[in-house]
């Protein structure tokens, strides 16, 4: 028992020195008045030590938070860490003030997690904030991101009791903050997502967010896609592909660009069979792929494997007769025929028109145009394959049953007009070389009534 005592004294004696030299320490920096905190591996040290001794950080206040969080990209990431479990008082001077700041935080975390659950059952919501810079630097990251779809999205329909925010750099900064902090959680989901935003897809948003105020984010998206490139499936690889050979007003990057066309390059046809039809087709349309044409034989050639053609649909078979008709324009015949055998070539074409066939009766007047043109390209190339005269037919007589169908709608607009002239023109000059499709008095007739209307009231 006095063996025991003795031991406990020791060690009680012991840690009271080890206290003590840590006061010490703690005090000294706390007498100095002029802290080296120029760069992140000078200061953190300090903010840990005092950290860990308890002192209350009255010092840190809101102008703090973006000096430090902008030193983040320059940080280890032990140095991150430590920002991480600083942030929540970089926002306040006092213990008071950062269990109001709580408490506001989720109150505008609760704001915006109503409005996005109401637009997701709804496509209806209201927010009845006030939503600008200090809004949005109250929000978690989630939050940032859900409001961000609800004042870019073409369909959701968003009630501002206050003001419609726009998407300026300040707004976009503290998610900017919160990326940098969380970097590791980007998956590569939230980062395509980011990116598709900033390239302003009119399908999707109705506004775009100026390159001036996205530049930031942009480049946060690329480091992250850059570093995830390993281990991207074949499909991911693409679509990133697609998605920043396709940004306007932004830095191109080369690098990241360059090693997915390494990997396109050198990735089994096994894989590319798990590809999406849509975005393989779009990766084969894009100027990089058309150049390679021993890597657009090998994939043109895969879509007879499965079922994949038979998949095709509208869309789909425009690509792909693009595909194969810049084929025929631009590829030797023997470089074709070293690929694949003539019969391997003809069944190819069959299954292609066979599906187009199919999917005709649903084309517009501009998907139709757009195949026989190409079928032109493909009855002259040398190949000795020719497009079936039946399908030409049907799409010839698709083409002119919806043009009559839309001219005949009292509110044709001025743009739909246009469109439907050209289509209109283009087949006249179509029969007129009767490269295609042989002549037609009853079709010429047909064609120069629709352009004397089309003409007549483009011109009213």
């Amino acid at each position: 028992m006095l063996c025991r005592s003795a031991f406990w004294r020791c060690v009680s004696n012991s840690v009271g020195d080890d206290r003590k030299a840590l006061a010490r320490n703690h005090l000294h920096l706390l007498d100095k008045r002029q802290w080296d905190l120029t760069t992140p591996s000078r200061a953190l040290p300090v903010v840990e030590v005092l950290l860990r001794s308890g002192v209350v950080l009255d010092g840190l206040e809101k102008s703090a938070a973006k000096p430090l969080w902008s030193m983040t990209p320059s940080m280890t990431k032990k140095e991150r860490s430590l920002v991480q479990k600083l942030s929540g008082m970089l926002h306040t001077n006092t213990a008071s003030l950062a269990a109001a700041s709580s408490s506001d935080q989720k109150s505008e975390n609760g704001v915006v997690r109503s409005a996005y659950a109401a637009a997701c059952s709804t496509g209806k919501c209201t927010i009845g904030a006030v939503v600008d810079h200090n809004f949005v630097r109250c929000l978690q990251l989630p939050f940032q991101l859900m409001l961000l779809e609800l004042i870019l999205s073409r369909y959701i329909s968003v009630v501002w009791v206050y003001k419609a925010p726009m998407v300026t750099k300040e707004l976009l900064d503290p998610l900017c903050d919160q990326l940098l902090l969380h970097e590791d959680l980007m998956t590569f989901k939230t980062v395509w997502w980011l990116l598709v935003l900033l390239s302003g897809d009119a399908r999707l948003y109705n506004a775009t967010v100026a390159p001036a105020a996205g530049k930031r984010l942009y480049g946060l998206c690329v480091r992250r896609i850059h570093q995830l490139l390993p281990h991207l499936w074949t499909e991911q690889r693409l679509l990133v592909h697609l998605v920043l050979t396709s940004m306007k007003g932004y830095e191109r990057p080369f690098i990241v660009i360059g090693e997915i066309e390494k990997l396109a390059l050198v990735t089994p046809l096994s894989e590319y069979e798990e590809v999406n039809s849509k975005v393989l087709l779009q990766f084969m349309s894009s100027p990089f792929a058309t150049k390679q044409i021993n890597l657009t034989l090998r994939l043109v050639l895969q879509w007879c494997k499965g079922t994949r053609i038979a998949d095709f649909g509208c869309e789909e078979c425009l690509l792909a007769f693009s595909i194969v008709a810049s084929l025929h324009e631009c590829t030797l015949t023997d470089t074709a025929f070293a690929a694949a055998t003539a019969k391997e070539w003809e069944v190819l074409h069959e299954c292609l028109f066979a599906q187009v066939f199919l999917v005709a009766g649903d084309m517009t007047p501009t998907g139709c145009i757009s195949i026989l043109d190409q079928a032109e390209l493909i009855n002259v190339s040398g190949w000795g394959i020719t497009v079936p005269q039946l399908l030409l037919e049907k799409l010839k007589r698709r083409l002119l049953t919806e043009c009559k169908r839309q001219i005949d709608e009292e509110d044709l607009s001025p743009e739909t007009a246009e469109d439907l002239l050209r289509v209109v023109l283009g087949l006249q000059h179509l029969l007129q070389r009767y490269t295609v499709l042989p002549y037609s008095a009853p079709d010429e007739r047909i064609i120069n009534q629709y352009v004397l209307f089309l003409e007549q009231r483009l011109a009213t």
